[in-house]
C-alpha cells in the first residue's frame, strides 16, 4: 500500500514541477466536475434556506412582541415601585 501511495506521489512531482498543481489539469476538471455535479443535486442548501427563513420570522415576531408589550411592562414596574416606596414598615 505505502509503495502505491509512494509511486502515486512520484508521478505527480511533473505535475507539481510544471503546473505547481499536485494534481494534472485533466484529473482537476474531472475531480471539479464531479464536485459541481454533487452539489446541484444535493438539496441540503434548500433546507438551509428554509431553516434560516424560519429562523428569521421567529425572530421578528419575538421582537414585535417585545415591541407592544413593552410600554406597558415599564409602567407596571413603575406602579410597582411607587406602591413598594409608598409602604410603610411596623416595627414593633
Amino acid at each position: 500500500m505505502i509503495a502505491k501511495i509512494e509511486t502515486h506521489f512520484q508521478g505527480n512531482l511533473a505535475a507539481i514541477e510544471t503546473t505547481g498543481s499536485a494534481m494534472p489539469d485533466d484529473i482537476g476538471v474531472k475531480v471539479m466536475r464531479v464536485f459541481l455535479a454533487r452539489f446541484l443535486q444535493s438539496e441540503d442548501g434548500a433546507v438551509t434556506v428554509d431553516w434560516v427563513v424560519l429562523t428569521a420570522a421567529i425572530v421578528g415576531l419575538g421582537i414585535a412582541v417585545m415591541t407592544s408589550v413593552g410600554g406597558g411592562v415599564t409602567d407596571l414596574s413603575g406602579d410597582i415601585a411607587t406602591e413598594l416606596t409608598n409602604q410603610e414598615i411596623a416595627t414593633y
